[in-house]
């Protein structure tokens, strides 16, 4: 009997044994696919992180994603001459942008992008108006 119960260990070690996933990877997949201000908070941090490779080196040099709220993406420009020229890609931006989060929910994460030479202009109260 005393092996018999030995078994049932093992069984039950075996069982428990299984996949380990990493708490990153986890998170990564419950913010990533969530309509939260957090999991908001979550993309535009991983595209600031990955800015590079979404616009390439030469716009990535004088704009970062500074904020996001209600389907629209602010963009801090450095200069406003910058600012000005950029606003004839916006629609480029957004689909290069929308192109690299992939689609969250079954759509596109940025609506609208927004340029702005004020990293706090864009920073807004949840639920205040961005326009």
């Amino acid at each position: 009997m005393a092996d018999d119960g030995k078994r049932d260990d093992k069984k039950f070690q075996k069982k428990r044994v299984g996949h380990l996933t990493q708490v990153s990877d986890v998170l990564q997949g419950l913010l990533q696919n969530s309509k939260s201000q957090l999991s908001d908070g979550f993309l535009r941090w991983r595209l600031e992180q990955e800015w590079g490779a979404v616009v390439g080196p030469t716009i990535s040099q004088q704009t970062v994603p500074c904020a996001f709220e209600r389907g629209v993406l602010f963009i801090y420009v450095k200069h406003p001459a910058w600012a000005q020229e950029l606003r004839f890609f916006t629609d480029s931006i957004k689909e290069k942008v929308n192109t690299h989060l992939g689609p969250i929910n079954g759509q596109a994460w940025a609506r609208d992008v927004k340029f702005t030479l004020s990293r706090r202009a864009a920073v807004t109260e949840p639920g205040s108006s961005s326009d």
